[in-house]
């Protein structure tokens, strides 16, 4: 890995938070977001960015703010266009060692207190083996400016809502150096996103602090917003399309194998069952009406969660 400062150097003045900040042809928009967390009311923070190969004038614009801010720092490695969401496991990584660690997206706008609200709820709780996750909630806008909706707020942060559910979205997440290092994957076959997986494992083995706060504006431009964005209607005819007749649900059962498959052993007994409800290939009747009148919602919309129970009852996953 190559920094454009000493390796003895950053050891030596460890921030309190790394941003870790995956692109890919993101010139249109990464000006206004950098600017964005540049900004923070917060300050003790460092920007690590790596590029996944971008043909646009993205690294020109990154080696300019390297230039100009010491905040900002440019992983170069030979790892080739990874993708997400192992371009963000890729910084993780190779950065060095931090108290705290947040991802970022390379189009999204941070409001002035994001880092702020997050390091203050993670520093307030005695965390769980140290292992916690800071989520907030954010709203969607398109690239005018103008409001599309809010993400959900989130009631129930348990296990259940992190088996087939983002209880918030990676670029809103703030999380502990010890969940960080046993988040990452044990291989890079595990097509997850970060943001599900990262849940799911503070779910598991820590604690998960939820602010009802809106800290972000997740842009979707004129090109990505589609149906799904503006009504209940519109977003269960999306999950149908996608999950239902798509491979979403295949996939989702895939990487729920892979994940209890490397944390198996380190499960306690409910969380154990659980995954292992959802998960497994075997079937048999009591499992069949286990899954399809399980008593916890699984999902926060009502579309969502009729699609993954028709799922169950069509036998689908």
């Amino acid at each position: 890995m190559l920094f454009d400062e000493s390796e003895t150097t950053m050891k030596s003045n460890k921030p309190t938070l790394i941003v870790a900040l995956a692109t890919y042809n993101g010139a249109k928009h990464l000006k206004t977001q950098l600017d964005s967390i540049l900004e923070q009311t917060f300050t003790d923070f460092q920007i690590y960015i790596r590029d996944d190969g971008s043909t646009d004038n993205t690294l020109e614009i990154i080696r300019d703010y390297v230039r100009k801010s010491g905040q900002i720092h440019l992983i170069e490695d030979n790892l080739g266009n990874l993708k997400p969401p192992y371009s963000f496991y890729a910084i993780l990584n190779q950065c060095p060692s931090a108290k705290y660690y947040a991802f970022a997206d390379q189009d999204d706008i941070w409001y002035p207190d994001k880092l702020m609200r997050a390091v203050n709820y993670l520093d307030s709780v005695n965390l769980k083996d140290d292992i916690g996750l800071y989520v907030s909630s954010y709203e969607y806008k398109t690239e005018f400016g103008e409001y599309i909706r809010r993400f959900p707020v989130q009631h129930d942060l348990s296990l259940n809502k992190n088996i087939y559910y983002s209880i918030g979205s990676g670029f809103t997440f703030v999380f502990t150096e010890k969940l960080m290092k046993l988040a990452l994957p044990n291989r890079l076959n595990q097509n997850e996103l970060h943001d599900r997986r990262f849940a799911r494992v503070a779910a598991c083995f820590g604690d998960i602090l939820y602010d009802e706060e809106i800290t972000a504006a997740h842009i979707r431009h004129e090109e990505a917003v589609t149906a799904g964005d503006a009504n209940n209607i519109s977003l269960f005819i999306n999950w149908l399309k996608t999950e239902f007749f798509g491979d979403g649900m295949k996939n989702e059962k895939l990487y729920l194998r892979q994940f209890l498959h490397q944390y198996y052993y380190a499960l306690d007994t409910s969380s154990r069952a659980k995954l292992c409800l959802f998960a497994t290939n075997r079937v048999t009747l009591k499992r069949y009406l286990i899954k399809i009148f399980y008593p916890h919602r699984l999902r926060t919309r009502l579309g969502g969660e009729l699609v993954l129970r028709l799922a169950f009852l069509l036998r689908i996953i």
